[in-house]
């Protein structure tokens, strides 16, 4: 992980309160030593701060979740007044002088629904006390007969709370606490009526009589609303620094609707006057429960059976493609010829860009802004989930880049400049969000900047982490490689050595014995062996040429000379073990009597054959391997014959060092000690080999799914092979 990265991480760990002590009191006394961290802490805590400031709608949209609204509102398309391209009937409150999407911060516990007590009514139930029939009475002359017959919605809360609301429409109303003035013009305390009625599809608009027309001309309409607030019998009004923020569900995607204010008119309908331009602010969910994967890659996961819900997984295997985006130039590194291309390979350079951006999203920028920075931003909203699939789909950073750059803008604006890079049908659809007119997040443009800084050094330190990372895997699989090979060249030649040594030791036995036989003389010299026998015949006489070459073919020697005959036999001997199968390796060995070393015999599948020299005494051993453990049996004195299904126990390691140890021939006990050490850490390296192989394998098919744009060839320097695609 790069220096950088790791000082953001540790930024962000201590601004949230989420280091131990021991941590704090270490960075604490860095940040009063080092003015470059000081900075960057400043840096963040302004980002965290200016973001803080759209809280309201964070909360709001958590209260959906209270009243598990978020399914309901997701379907029918709920957008706040300050987005929805909609006509609104608003007789609401006189004095009311701003429009209800205006924010408010610094709220504790935002909205608190214990004191809500929503009630319909169309006609005020018999039992209802004088005072609630006044009430009905004063509410029946405050509107005219347009609209008279929509269902009253009567809701009891508690001035001085966070409330928030949802009517039998779907319009949900988040109240501030102390926000209705009475006529003293001090904030309402204690209980408050608030009363409701609403108009939101074309059915019911008409059925009540009321009419979409400015001074005679018509209107589009997506709903129509009626809200009054009182207290005693008394009219409430609006604080307008502390204002009500609603939302309202529609299905009409424009952003270019106004808001209008109903006047009664004598004829008994409502003309619609003082037309307002909406803010088309969008509303912040939290970020983490939002999906800025590529298309398909969570899908994909589950088709291979690994766990997509576990996303410090899904997290970690997809940021580790950002090694792929760190600069060649940055490295110093040549271009490849050729198309857009990236290639792994060990080389001294290891990895080689062209020197133009890979054609796909680099996911350390989905990292970046994936991340408590971007909260209550732009980024944190379902309108940009919703274009993710299709900015991964361009493969241009760039487009990203658009929407990250310029968070101040409305998110139809941003999608016109997308279109405008774009071409065939990823151009359509961009043109299709364009035409939606939807509104962005209230952001200034400082904190907007700054979390641009944040953006650009966030990817980069993620893309550099990631190619080290990759890189000191890379770097750990061929050093563990060149040891493998290293051990496995000694083993090779203390092989021979070995089996150079047994056969001077059995020649040097055969000769010894073939000479007894005949009755040969063998005198010794310092420079050399010299054998002394009479000559009874003509011809040449080469009994060690003999010996050697039955010796070495491990066949029976016979030969005659001066009327005496000499023979030593090899006779055969072969193993077979049963489920054999079951075992990654079986190997069988020959401990003789008159060797100094073991011997290991020869294989065809589960067949293990060798000749014996009838002048020596044979023990066999027999190991097994499967995974880490280890199998084992042994026979003493063994025959010249066939040995069926032999079976292998599993035995613990300790317990096999002390039957090795029992061996009385210590070099023989040394050998075979090496031996098996050796079998254990060949397994070992063929076992990493394959899991490197298919964790190639695997990156291989991943990078298929979320770079789809991309010429991507892994390459090995212990396999040719080249993936492309």
């Amino acid at each position: 992980m790069s220096k950088a990265f790791e000082i953001t991480e540790m930024i962000e760990r201590y601004l949230t309160n989420r280091l131990s002590e021991v941590e704090k009191r270490e960075f604490e006394k860095n940040l009063s030593e080092n003015t470059e961290l000081k900075e960057s802490v400043e840096l963040q805590m302004e980002v965290m701060k200016g973001v803080e400031s759209l809280a309201l709608k964070q909360k709001v949209s958590k209260a959906y979740k209270n009243y598990k609204l978020t399914k309901l509102l997701i379907k029918a398309g709920i957008i706040s007044i300050g987005v929805i391209a909609a006509i609104l009937a608003v007789l609401i409150f006189k004095s009311v002088k701003s429009e209800s999407h205006s924010s408010h911060t610094n709220k504790e516990e935002l909205f608190n629904t214990k004191d809500i007590q929503p009630e319909e009514t169309n006609a005020l139930p018999k039992q209802q006390s004088k005072q609630g029939t006044e009430e009905q009475r004063t509410f029946k002359k405050s509107i005219s007969e347009a609209g008279q017959s929509l269902p009253t919605q009567l809701f009891i809360l508690n001035a001085e709370r966070d409330t928030i609301i949802q009517t039998r429409a779907g319009t949900v109303l988040a109240i501030p606490a102390l926000c209705f003035i009475n006529e003293n013009g001090k904030p309402a305390k204690g209980r408050v009526q608030l009363t409701f009625k609403e108009a939101m599809d074309a059915a019911s608009i008409m059925k009540s009589g009321l009419t979409s027309t400015t001074d005679g001309a018509l209107l589009e309409s997506a709903g129509m609303f009626f809200i009054s607030a009182r207290q005693n019998g008394k009219e409430l009004t609006v604080d307008s620094l502390n204002s009500i923020y609603a939302e309202v569900p529609t299905n009409n995607k424009r952003g270019d609707m106004q808001l209008y204010d109903g006047v009664h008119t004598k004829d008994g309908t409502i003309n619609w006057v003082k037309p307002k331009p909406l803010s088309n602010y969008l509303t912040p969910v939290d970020i983490h429960s939002l999906n800025f994967y590529p298309p398909a890659y969570l899908d994909s996961l589950d088709k291979w059976g690994y766990d997509e819900r576990n996303k410090k997984f899904t997290d970690s295997l997809y940021y580790s493609f950002a090694g792929l985006f760190v600069r060649s130039d940055e490295l110093d590194q040549e271009t490849i010829e050729g198309g857009d291309a990236v290639q792994y390979s060990h080389t001294k350079k290891n990895y080689k860009l062209n020197k133009n951006d890979i054609h796909a999203i680099n996911p350390g920028k989905i990292k970046a802004i994936w991340s408590d920075r971007f909260q209550n931003t732009l980024i944190a909203t379902r309108e940009f989930q919703e274009r993710i699939p299709f900015i991964h789909k361009t493969c241009n950073n760039k487009i990203l880049d658009l929407y990250v750059k310029n968070m101040n803008k409305s998110i139809s604006a941003i999608d016109q400049m997308a279109a405008e890079q774009l071409n065939g049908e990823l151009k359509e659809v961009f043109l299709d969000f364009a035409s939606r007119k939807e509104g962005k997040v209230n952001l200034g443009n400082s904190q907007m900047k700054k979390l641009g800084q944040f953006y650009s050094m966030q990817a980069k330190a993620v893309s550099e982490a990631a190619f080290k990372t990759e890189q000191a895997i890379r770097e750990e699989q061929k050093r563990l490689e060149r040891m493998a090979q290293k051990k496995k060249v000694t083993h090779d030649s203390e092989d021979k050595v070995r089996e150079i040594m047994n056969l001077q030791q059995e020649y040097s036995l055969n000769l010894n014995e073939a000479c007894r036989q005949l009755g040969f003389v063998k005198p010794v010299f310092a420079s050399a062996q010299v054998y002394g026998f009479p000559i009874r015949s003509g011809g040449w006489k080469n009994i060690d040429r003999l010996v050697w070459e039955a010796t070495v073919n491990r066949t029976t020697f016979k030969y005659s000379a001066g009327g005496k005959k000499a023979e030593i036999k090899y006779l055969p001997f072969s193993v077979r073990f049963k489920e054999y199968k079951n075992y990654d390796r079986v190997y069988v060995y020959l401990l003789a009597d008159k060797l100094n070393s073991f011997m290991r015999l020869k294989q065809d599948n589960n067949l293990f054959m060798e000749q014996l020299n009838e002048l020596m005494k044979y023990k066999m051993v027999c190991l097994g391997f499967k995974g880490d453990k280890l199998y084992f049996s042994e026979v003493e004195n063994v025959e010249p014959k066939v040995h069926e299904d032999i079976i292998l126990q599993e035995i613990d390691e300790k317990v096999l060092d002390q039957k090795l140890n029992t061996l009385k021939n210590l070099n023989q006990l040394q050998e075979i000690v090496k031996e098996v050490d050796y079998w254990k850490s060949e397994l070992q390296e063929e076992r990493r080999k394959k899991k490197e192989m298919n964790r190639l394998e695997f990156r291989k098919k991943v990078m298929r799914v979320i770079f789809p744009c991309a010429l991507i060839t892994l390459k090995e320097e212990s396999d040719s092979k080249n993936f492309k695609f």
